[in-house]
Parts: structure tokens; C-alpha cells; sequence
């Protein structure tokens, strides 16, 4: 289903196989990690996506958190199959207590820049 925030951006449910083999791997690297065990995504779509550039892959984490935080679903910008955020919830994290958590992962040129997680 769909969903629009401020400014138009969109959000899209689209299979993780849709990106190429690099993105399905790594999501499905921590699968054992996240609340649910979907094999599908929430991926922002729209001008932001087709005029991205690595920077904004890293800018865009919040946005992400905040929308994994209202949907319960891993969310994701993929510029290309090789270049990506993905923000996935964890069912938990030792360094959150007890705190909702979210696990970060940035990829641009199909090497990994980021992974981390944010608790809260």
C-alpha cells in the first residue's frame, strides 16, 4: 500500500528481489534480526529517487526511521542495484534497552558504507 508524506514523497511495498541480487542479500543477511520476516520493503519512490546522489543516502535515514517507525516495515531508497539505504527494525539491540531499534545499512557502488543501528 502506498503511502505519501509531506512534499510528495511515496512509498511503495516492492518485493526485495526487485533490486538485484546485492539488496536482496543484504536484507536477507539480518532477516534473522527484524520483527517480521517479509520479503518485502517500503521503497521510496518519486523525484527524490531518480535524482539522488551518494550523499543523499546517508541524508535520508531519518525520514526512513521515521517511516519503519509508522509502518512496522523495513523502508528503503535504492538509487540502483549496487547503491542503497536500507532501515529495517530489530526485534532487539543489547545496546538499546529495551528501547525500539532500528538497523541501518548503506551500500553505494555495491561496497558497504554504514551499518549501525539507532535505538528510540
Amino acid at each position: 500500500m502506498p503511502t505519501s508524506g509531506a512534499g510528495g514523497i511515496e512509498f511503495k511495498e516492492k518485493d526485495i528481489k526487485e533490486f538485484g541480487q546485492l539488496f536482496a542479500k543484504s536484507i536477507s543477511n539480518f532477516h534473522s534480526n527484524v520483527k517480521t520476516a517479509s520479503l518485502t520493503v517500503l521503497s521510496l519512490e518519486g523525484p527524490i529517487r531518480k535524482n539522488s546522489f551518494s550523499g543523499t543516502l546517508d541524508e535520508i535515514v531519518p525520514l526512513l526511521i521515521e517511516t519503519v517507525k509508522k509502518e512496522g516495515k523495513a523502508a528503503a531508497l535504492v538509487m540502483n542495484e549496487k547503491s542503497f539505504t536500507i532501515v529495517s527494525p530489530v526485534a532487539s539491540a543489547k545496546d538499546c534497552e529495551k528501547k525500539a531499534a532500528n538497523q541501518i545499512l548503506i551500500y553505494f557502488n555495491g561496497s558497504r558504507v554504514r551499518e549501525s543501528t539507532a535505538c528510540g
